[in-house]
């Protein structure tokens, strides 16, 4: 019994030995434009699109991580009381995420898939009567290749952050789509 015991927590200690070197930590950050679909793709301008991501790989397929997204779009003149300049409509989002991407490629095609809430607000109260602060739950998808020659990696992706509900704007729904070029290390 105690030779089993001991059989044991060795094959354990080797298997989770192995599994600690294949296990890496990368971040990365990405900048971008950030467009809005939907009714509110008719009211808020292309923008800025920023974000940072943190993922440990689990095994030769599948990461799991954290990620931040942020944008600022300014609002269309026709729904806004327009002061000297329009206002900006600032996105910041977080949460969770799986990436799924093969392991030994240098040149990486990744599927990403996440769960979180974005903050959506407009900058003022210039914004007009159609705008209000909203948090909301969001489901971002993205597709990305990303070329990892060593500790260095670069890469482009693009990402739709899927609102679950709720709305910053009254007057319909939209999604931000994002375009990205990143850059990031991998220990």
């Amino acid at each position: 019994m105690a030779g089993r015991a001991v059989g044991l927590s060795m094959l354990l200690l080797v298997s989770s030995a192995a599994l600690a070197e294949s296990r890496r930590l990368a971040l990365d950050a990405d900048a971008g434009l950030g467009v809005y679909t939907g009714a509110m793709g008719q009211v808020v301008r292309p923008g800025a699109s920023w974000g940072l991501r943190a993922t440990s790989r689990l095994s030769r397929l599948f990461s799991v991580g954290a990620f931040y997204q942020g944008s600022s779009n300014q609002l269309d003149a026709v729904d806004a009381i327009v002061d000297a300049s329009p206002p900006l409509l600032s996105r910041n989002a977080a949460g969770a995420l799986v990436r799924v991407s093969p392991e030994p490629w240098a040149l990486k095609p990744y599927l990403e898939v996440g769960a979180g809430a974005a903050l959506t607000a407009p900058s003022s109260g210039a914004a007009g009567p159609n705008f209000k602060r909203a948090i909301s739950p969001v489901a971002p998808v993205a597709l990305g290749l990303s070329w990892e020659p060593s500790v260095l990696r670069v890469g482009a992706r693009v990402g739709i952050g899927l609102p679950a509900e709720g709305n910053a704007y009254r007057q319909g729904s939209g999604s931000l789509v994002s375009a990205s070029l990143s850059l990031g290390a991998q220990f």
